[in-house]
């Protein structure tokens, strides 16, 4: 199979795979030697055009499907099988293709069995089978970039204070950062504005068109360096820090290291910190990003995401803050009594004055540090190897 060939068979896709989505294979020079099951002799490749991407062909015409930047559901991950196979069989390419579908974000720990069921009877057809892997997307890719020095001397941690930026009064009792207007951030802004907790904080809200260290909620001339959050030796890395192959990270906000970037700023002067995840209501899965992994090590947090997010951290073997906050939350099913019960929590932390905040940031230090040695240690090649082994089980 060619490019061009793959582009034309799959330009019906409902879906639109030729508009949105990478094709690579074996006709492309560049790419020619690339093989998903030897990611080891090229792994920077692998992770911008295998992990990273969403529809790939190697030289082995191995089909990988991979939404990993997104939350990718059952009902997603139905369709498109359903979607895909009709088009295999339709264009006579069963023998051709090797085909993974791939969700790096879906959580089965709660009826491993029940999820099975379903997801093979949405697909209608008998011709699917589970594997399961660890593997945590945006946890591998923070891992990874922070093998580059370059990013990690940047990395937001509180071993990158001193002891006299640790012990020093704050100004703010916690911030938190909101872009896209979505269930929990509203109602945590809507609370947070209706019980006067916003005084003494920094807190972003782009759909109230309130921004900190950004000037709009798009993708353009994202951001706008003030001098009042971000440091020189911040603006110097943002705008001159090049990928592997020497393209300019922060021209698009797909390619620029936000996911492992936190102004100091934050963390220099905020006791806490409120993360508002991007899913929050689904139950059957995890999807932890960014917004969690860049937080681990710098502030004490409460986190608004999908049930178990603070059980999946802890296999890890992070560490969070229970002895101060009630986390029982992360236990709470429903999304609506989950919210009522984290507002609650905000309420009783943050009506406390500043020195008794200083106090419980004081007790997390040696958990923040904790959760940096714990960065460290892992290794995102153990991850991407759970992958390609069952990929390799499977040809087998």
């Amino acid at each position: 199979m060619n490019i061009y060939e793959l582009k034309e068979i799959f330009s019906g896709c409902k879906f639109d795979l030729p508009k949105f989505c990478n094709f690579i294979n074996s006709d492309d020079e560049k790419y020619s030697n690339h093989n998903f099951l030897e990611w080891e002799k090229n792994s920077k490749f692998f992770m911008n055009y295998g992990l990273c991407n969403y529809f790939v062909v190697d030289k082995n015409n191995i089909l990988l499907i991979n939404y990993a930047a997104e939350a990718f559901g059952l009902e997603s991950m139905a369709k498109v099988h359903e979607e895909v196979s009709s088009i295999v069989v339709e264009n006579n390419i069963k023998e051709k293709l090797k085909i993974f579908i791939i969700s790096s974000n879906l959580c089965t720990e709660f009826d491993d069995d029940k999820y099975e069921k379903e997801i093979i009877s949405k697909c209608n057809s008998e011709n699917v089978e589970i594997k399961h892997f660890d593997l945590d997307f945006y946890l591998v890719l923070m891992l990874w970039r922070m093998d580059d020095d370059r990013i990690n001397r940047h990395f937001p941690s509180v071993t990158k204070l001193s002891n006299e930026e640790i012990h020093k009064d704050r100004l703010y009792k916690f911030f938190s950062l909101n872009a896209g207007k979505v269930y929990h951030r509203e109602g945590l802004y809507n609370f947070l504005k209706d019980n006067k907790l916003l005084d003494r904080s920094l807190v972003s809200a782009h759909w109230e068109e309130k921004y900190l260290d950004c000037k709009r909620n798009d993708r353009s001339d994202y951001f706008n360096f003030n001098k009042e959050i971000y440091d020189d030796t911040e603006i110097d890395f943002l705008k001159n820090y090049k990928l592997w192959d020497g393209t300019l990270n922060w021209q698009q906000i797909h390619e620029h290291p936000i996911a492992t970037f936190l102004p100091k700023y934050y963390y220099k002067n905020c006791y806490f910190q409120i993360i508002t995840e991007s899913r929050f209501k689904k139950r059957n899965t995890i999807f932890l990003t960014e917004k969690v992994y860049k937080s681990l090590c710098s502030t004490p947090f409460i986190l608004y995401a999908q049930p178990g997010s603070l059980k999946k951290l802890h296999q890890y073997e992070f560490k969070t803050f229970g002895h101060i906050i009630d986390e029982s939350y992360d236990e709470i099913m429903d999304a609506n009594e989950r919210l009522d019960f984290l507002n609650g929590e905000v309420l009783r932390i943050f009506s406390k004055d500043l020195d008794e905040l200083k106090e419980m940031y004081l007790s997390c230090i040696p958990i923040l540090e904790h959760n940096y040695n714990v960065m460290l240690s892992l290794k995102w090649q153990d991850m991407i190897k759970d992958l390609t082994l069952e990929m390799k089980n499977y040809l087998d």
